[in-house]
Order: C-alpha cells, then structure tokens, then sequence
C-alpha cells in the first residue's frame, strides 16, 4: 500500500510549516507539507490510484485546503480529522498540493474578476435607453 501511496514531501511547498488549521492543538512544529496518491478499491478487491475521469492522469492529493480566498495547510492530523468530519456531515474535502492550490485560488480570482465584469456590463447596458431621443417614462409618438 506504500508503494501504491507514493506518500512524499511536497516539492511545490517552499520550506516546512507549522499547521495553519483552526482545530489544530497542542504543540506546532513547522513540518514539511506532502503529497500522496489517492487509492480506490478494485473491481478484484484490490486497491488501485485514483485517475481524472477527463484526462486518466493519477490523482494525487496534499496538505492544502482551499476556503474562500486562502490556502491553509493542514497537518496529518488535522486533515484527516476534517475529512472524517467532513463524511459524518455529508459532503467532500478536497485537500490539494501546494501548486494545486495556488492555481485553484488563481481561477477562484479570475471567476470573480469575470463576474464583476459581466455585472458591470449589465448596470450599463440597462442605464442606456431604447429610444434615445425621448426621455424616460414617455412613449415615442409618431
């Protein structure tokens, strides 16, 4: 199963770090974030890596959690205490490697940036009137 982890330190992460998470207690030294494979049972009962169902690349997960417009590192710990949570509660955590999070935060800012913009074009475009040469509230004659 070690061999199928592939458990390693994340090369994108640039020096070890304490745990950033609100649950973490008792004492925070600075660790080394890393990054693993994530397994799924075989048709056999065996255990396989997990693939992208788009792309087949193996799926490989980290100590990174994206919320809102941050990334916060998770201890071993602490992330699997989310997770466990997180499955008591019904939905999915999903943690990312250093890189991977860096490019998820960057297409949350853009997704917002794209927003802000189609708000802006639809304030204008429903300040401009119809028939330019009459004024608001009066029909057109003819």
């Amino acid at each position: 199963m070690a061999k199928l982890t592939d458990e390693r330190p994340d090369t994108d992460a640039a020096a070890p770090r304490p745990c950033e998470a609100a649950r973490h207690t008792g004492s925070n030294p600075a660790i080394q974030p890393g990054s693993r494979f994530l397994l799924q049972k075989a048709e056999g009962g065996g255990l396989v890596r997990r693939t992208h169902a788009g792309g087949g690349e193996e799926i490989r997960a980290g100590d990174f959690l994206v919320m809102e417009d941050q990334k916060i590192f998770y201890c071993r710990r602490c992330r699997e205490a989310a997770i466990y949570d997180a499955r008591r509660g019904g939905y999915r955590l999903t943690f990312y490697t250093s890189a991977a999070a860096d490019r998820k935060l960057a297409a949350i800012r853009e997704a917002a940036a794209r927003a802000e913009k189609a708000r802006e074009r639809e304030k204008a475009a429903g300040e401009r009137r119809f028939y330019p040469s009459t004024k608001r509230g009066e029909r057109k004659r003819k």
